[in-house]
């Protein structure tokens, strides 16, 4: 039992971040339809519900509609739009129209981005049903199930109590000048939801940082170590918002969930000598056409099982790609943005292209090394580089603890059930 005053929504175990009580427990689920209009829970009037009325399918909902009113303020919808998500707190329930309506509305309207409109509800006792999980009921009692193995009787356990560590201010009538933190770990932060619920067009950029430096020069931040705060951190390589004279070369990019290289827009980007395998969506993404050249693809091998190739815009001529090796597995069919290979290559759309399977050591078990040099590779002019140097770099303990880390392997979700 912890004092009842003591508010967190985040904990960690032995160094790893618990999963807060949420339902479904993995992936998401999905809203049945929009709800334009209703009546707002909180003003008893006609009100625009499209960014807050939550539709459930079948019984997603039966577990949340069962929650006492006086705790729906603690439940948290976690709503996904795109590129975004909002976190928005319950306000009401309604089990005769299987909907919930959260207190205030998401940036957009629910389905905007996409005619399966995914989320999932978190903390609430009933949730609390998976190893791993996480309650903190309003009386101070903390639930948590532990993982296979782990004995909670011996368990780090850490709750935070600070939301931000170190804040250097300036302003306009002086600046901040020549600090250095040096040998500092900055470590176990808190976010609390605001009572309307958080959500931003772009990056959560309402959130302050847990180290922030407003009108300040000259610092030194030199081997410290900041983990374990308060929120949760696509594609591999990924060029975004204007991005311009970048040059993105030397990269293994494999496993990734939405394709290997994107461009949102920009100019004069260059991708090149790269290894993009084995995206779940599609292999590389441009989405703009632009009145100048937007980037070039050059010299790159790129390997996937399924999906499409090109995704977004491709046929104006303002994207430059030349002498890449593509390659399906079992030399499937290739679509190149609606045209097969011979037209592709008369649309003078790609310089030199190849089509050729490149002899990894073993590909489906990701061993990206290449067994020997062989003519297609050479043909487009691909300089093999050593990938098992990617990382961190410098002293030996920095590297060491990089290496320690452990990632659970990529979960892609099952498509959407049927309405």
């Amino acid at each position: 039992m912890l004092p009842a005053a003591w508010r967190f929504e985040q904990l960690w175990g032995n160094g790893r971040r618990a999963t807060r009580a949420r339902s479904p427990n993995e992936f998401y689920a999905y809203m049945a339809h929009p709800v334009a209009r209703g009546i707002d829970p909180l003003t008893g009037k006609d009100a625009d519900l499209s960014s807050r009325a939550i539709a459930g399918r079948g019984d997603d909902l039966a577990a949340v509609l069962g929650v006492p009113k006086d705790e729906l303020a603690d439940v948290t919808a976690v709503v996904y739009h795109s590129w975004e998500r909002s976190r928005q707190r319950i306000a009401a329930a309604d089990v005769a129209s299987n909907t919930l309506v959260a207190a205030a509305g998401a940036p957009w309207p629910f389905f905007k981005w996409d005619k399966d409109q995914r989320y999932y509800l978190e903390n609430f006792r009933a949730a609390l049903d998976a190893p791993g999980e996480w309650f903190l009921a309003r009386d101070g009692t903390l639930s948590h199930m532990p993982l296979p193995g782990e004995d909670l009787s011996q368990a780090q356990v850490i709750a935070p109590v600070c939301g931000q560590f170190v804040r250097f201010k300036g302003d306009a009538t002086g600046s901040v000048e020549h600090i250095t933190l040096k040998g500092l770990a900055f470590e176990y932060a808190g976010y609390l939801l605001p009572p309307n619920g958080q959500g931003d067009a772009q990056a959560a950029h309402s959130i302050e940082a847990v180290i922030v430096a407003d009108a300040a020069r000259n610092l030194t931040i030199e081997d410290c170590a900041i983990a374990h705060t308060g929120l949760y951190g696509g594609w591999g390589l990924y060029t975004d918002e204007g991005s311009t004279g970048i040059t993105m070369e030397n990269n293994l990019v494999y496993n990734t969930k939405t394709g290997g290289f994107h461009q949102h827009y920009g100019k004069d980007n260059l991708i090149r000598n790269n290894i993009f395998a084995f995206p779940s969506q599609h292999q590389l993404q441009r989405t703009r056409k632009e009145d100048h050249l937007s980037f070039t693809f050059s010299n790159n091998i790129v390997v996937w099982d399924a999906g499409k190739l090109l995704d977004g815009q491709w046929q104006d001529p303002n994207v430059r790609l030349s002498h890449n090796l593509y390659w399906r597995s079992a030399g499937k069919p290739i679509d190149f943005a609606g045209k097969c290979f011979a037209d592709w290559q008369n649309s003078g759309h790609d310089e030199g292209p190849v089509i050729a399977g490149p002899q990894f050591v073993d590909a489906q078990a990701r061993h990206f090394r290449l067994k020997r040099a062989n003519a297609a590779v050479a043909a487009i002019g691909f300089k093999p580089f050593d990938f098992t140097r990617a990382g961190v770099y410098g002293e030996a303990a920095w590297k060491q603890l990089a290496a320690a880390r452990r990632y659970p392997p990529l979960a892609i979700p099952p498509l959407p059930p049927p309405p």
